[in-house]
């Protein structure tokens, strides 16, 4: 037998009823879209042999290029090759959806229609849902505007036996901005002070953002005394100077200190006072009333405003030791004004 005839023979096996063949496509119709079938020729797979999801045409489902698996169901009195898309789906199928899954692996799928409670796509010919509390980091209340989108996912869920896929785009940008916030982490290092902005609060803490990257600021980097609330000290838009404590570039986490800045500032401040002298400062940085505390200026009628706080204090340090000369107002790199 010739090398063509085997060759010819092959093909002829390979496209009986029920085989598997691999192709790209090369044409998409609203109710049909053609397949090049590798070194076989052309195959045709009509609308309702594309996917179990209904509704919209092929033209909105399928694009020329993609790769396709499906089954053949048999060969037209004209040669043409039927094939059926759904119908591939076999435990291979489910198998490599199991491994999507447990990889975390990202797959772009086309949003087909908004339903209640959700999206559906298409995966691999079968119906795959997206519910409404997996499409974004933050709750979207409405979803049309992603219809007719094609959206990155990540499988969550995939029950073989209730032919049942779950997807997650949420999940795929909170991976995505994993990746790109360990590559932005590389920019800093340990030990560097940064200016940023207060951009939320939570009970232990507030965000601060330092350009691209939020870092936690826990409520006991705050200020040398004990602060309760990190709003009693900061307010959100605020811009403050921080110190990098640890980098986490695995798990994306940054964390700094006030504190450690304040303290830093010490001997830009140094003024000598009369013990038991009473002033008013004027213009304070945040942290400023805690850090004044801890250096023995006793607080007295404090009136805090968000930007422009006023603290009236009594110098207390003690002769014989030198603190006296040693307490500090914070003045001049912020304009701090004092008033005897």
């Amino acid at each position: 037998m010739s090398e063509m005839e085997t060759s010819m023979r092959d093909a002829d096996l390979s496209l009986t009823q029920g085989a598997i063949v691999t192709g790209t496509l090369v044409r998409v119709e609203a109710e049909a879209a053609y397949v090049q079938i590798d070194n076989q020729g052309e195959g045709q797979i009509a609308r309702s042999q594309w996917s179990t999801v209904s509704g919209p045409a092929l033209t909105e489902m399928a694009s020329v290029g993609e790769t396709v698996r499906a089954s053949v169901l048999g060969v037209a009195d004209d040669g043409t090759v039927r094939l059926s898309r759904k119908n591939a789906v076999d435990s291979a199928t489910w198998a490599q959806l199991r491994d999507e899954s447990l990889q975390e692996r990202i797959r772009a799928v086309k949003i087909i229609s908004v339903v209640k409670g959700g999206m559906v796509a298409d995966v691999e010919g079968l119906r795959a849902f997206i519910p409404a509390s997996l499409v974004d980091v933050r709750f979207v209340s409405d979803l049309k505007p992603f219809q007719g989108q094609v959206v990155p996912t990540v499988i969550t869920e995939v029950d073989e036996a209730e032919r049942k896929v779950i997807l997650s785009r949420r999940r795929a940008v909170e991976l995505d901005d994993a990746r790109h916030r360990g590559e932005r982490l590389g920019q800093f290092h340990v030990g560097q002070v940064v200016s940023g902005k207060v951009a939320r609060f939570t009970t232990f803490g507030a965000f601060v953002d330092i350009g691209d990257v939020d870092g936690l600021l826990h409520v006991s980097e705050m200020g040398w005394s004990r602060v309760e609330r990190p709003q009693d000290v900061l307010a959100v838009g605020q811009e403050i100077e921080v110190k990098i404590l640890r980098i986490d570039p695995e798990n994306g986490k940054l964390s700094l200190s006030l504190r450690e800045t304040l303290n830093m500032r010490d001997d830009d401040y140094r003024l000598s006072f009369l013990h038991g002298n009473f002033v008013t400062l004027t213009n304070l940085r945040p942290g400023e009333l805690e850090r004044m505390a801890q250096l023995k200026m006793s607080p007295i009628n404090i009136s805090v405003h968000a930007t422009n706080p006023e603290l009236r204090v009594r110098l207390l340090g003690n002769k014989r030791s030198g603190e006296i000369l040693e307490q500090i107002a914070y003045l001049a790199e912020n304009g701090i004004e004092m008033n005897t």
